[in-house]
């Protein structure tokens, strides 16, 4: 019974994964139909999604319980700044140098996973792990022009080094929610919503000046939007599945976002990548799909615990009884 409760609780977190994934796709279309600064859309984007997930909590009966130590609540926190960090970062890369390319090189994030999770989380790495990681940071660095035009400079270098920080950001952000197991998947949201808005309000107080004038009503659908799907639901579902899954498989998973990505910017925004670029694509995102494949579970897998005593005589090697 427990055995097939876990795998009911699997299924349900790779779904919720998944979907989330998709959602983050489609993020970078939205953004460029939105004419406001990054500062500003993000605000926004934080404030919709905590007041939609406030009245998710209460419609739903749930109830906002804080009982953490202080110390996870710092981490959340910290988290939720860097949450902000990330979608300024990768907001303006969009601008500097398009959706496709900052979406490949802020997808660094899976790859920094693996490396953080090794030391943070101990997981293993692998010497399949230990090949793919260089071959996904050469496929970025196919992506991002540097053997058609030399390297970039100016606006494309500038989005290409604030993709690659939101990357890092996120990766970050990944590994917090992954030791912050205690926490219920929609508080942790919920404070890590308010931490990013609130860390934007200092930045708006300096920069001033509301452009009132493109608030019209398709950009209040597109921010409504914004924060109820891409912000609370995305990171609803996001964070909810992170308790069941590895943090390599999360990794893999979320490579879902750039291929969608890329696929939404050519067919509606007509950005497309150059012959090299696609390689470098292929390269970023085949080599997380090989860093995944493990192997099938078989009888040379199996470990088996022999008890003491029960090789003590020649003879009784045979017929031994082990425990599973």
């Amino acid at each position: 019974m427990e055995k097939r409760r876990s795998k009911e609780e699997y299924a349900k977190s790779l779904s919720m994964l998944v979907a989330s994934a998709l959602i983050f796709g489609s993020i970078g279309i939205f953004r460029e139909f939105i004419p406001l600064p990054s500062a500003w859309i993000v605000f926004f984007r934080g404030a919709v999604g905590c007041l939609f997930l406030l009245a998710y909590m209460r419609m739903s009966g749930k109830r906002i319980r804080f009982s953490c130590s202080r110390k996870t609540l710092l981490l959340l926190c910290c988290s939720g700044i860097l949450i902000g960090a990330n979608w300024v970062c990768i907001f303006e890369a969009y601008i500097y140098t398009g959706v496709p390319v900052a979406t490949l090189c802020c997808y660094l994030e899976p790859t920094i996973v693996i490396i953080l999770a090794t030391f943070v989380l101990h997981e293993r790495f692998t010497l399949r792990k230990a090949v793919c990681v260089p071959v996904s940071l050469f496929g970025m660095v196919l992506v991002s022009g540097v053997f058609e035009t030399g390297i970039p400079g100016g606006e494309s270098l500038t989005g290409i080094f604030l993709a690659l920080f939101a990357g890092f950001a996120y990766a970050v952000v990944v590994i917090v929610n992954k030791i912050l197991r205690n926490v219920g998947a929609a508080e942790k949201t919920l404070v890590q919503l308010a931490a990013a808005t609130a860390t934007m309000v200092p930045y708006l107080c300096v920069i001033g000046g509301f452009p009132l004038s493109a608030l019209t009503g398709s950009t209040l659908c597109l921010l409504l939007t914004m924060g109820v799907v891409h912000t609370a639901v995305a990171y609803l579902f996001h964070f909810g599945s992170l308790t069941y899954l590895k943090a390599q498989t999360v990794a893999f998973v979320s490579y879902l976002d750039p291929v969608t990505a890329l696929i939404l910017s050519a067919a509606v925004l007509n950005q497309r990548l150059t012959l090299l670029g696609l390689v470098g694509a292929v390269l970023v995102l085949g080599s997380a799909l090989v860093c995944e494949m493990g192997k099938k579970p078989g009888f040379r897998n199996l470990k088996v615990r022999i008890p003491r005593g029960c090789l003590h005589r020649k003879r009784d090697r045979k017929s031994v009884r082990c425990e599973s």
